[in-house]
């Protein structure tokens, strides 16, 4: 929650936020809508070190995700990042790497194309009653 009120999106959370050096003590964070750079550094620290929660995700370190990742079987592994912000490129791209043919999207894999009706909701009959 406190990220909005210093940083616009994460990558100037990255960019901004962190590039001063890494706190020693992280003391007590203020809350408050008026943070100083400083402030928004630590907090910024903080989140994306796990030391506090900002998301289920960073809560957790993502450890749930990658602790399997670190055990002995899995350490060869290959991980692929898709960016929500690039996801359609980044799935063909990731596609590719499997050995597809980067076919993903929906004109490319549905029989007449994105707008083919192709099990639509809307050919559905989906009764609707009053009763609660």
């Amino acid at each position: 929650i406190m990220l909005g009120t210093c940083y616009e999106n994460f990558d100037e959370l990255a960019s901004v936020g962190l590039s001063g050096s890494r706190p020693s003590d992280w003391g007590r964070l203020r809350i408050a809508a008026n943070l100083s750079i400083d402030e928004c550094s630590a907090w910024a620290w903080a989140i994306v070190t796990g030391e506090i929660p900002a998301s289920y995700h960073n809560a957790f370190n993502f450890d749930w995700y990658f602790a399997p990742m670190l055990e002995e079987q899995y350490q060869k592994s290959e991980l692929f990042v898709v960016r929500v912000e690039h996801l359609d490129n980044d799935w063909q791209a990731v596609d590719r790497i499997v050995g597809g043919d980067g076919k993903t999207l929906p004109g490319d894999v549905m029989p007449g194309g994105a707008e083919s009706k192709v099990n639509v909701a809307a050919d559905m009959n989906l009764p609707v009653s009053n009763s609660t």
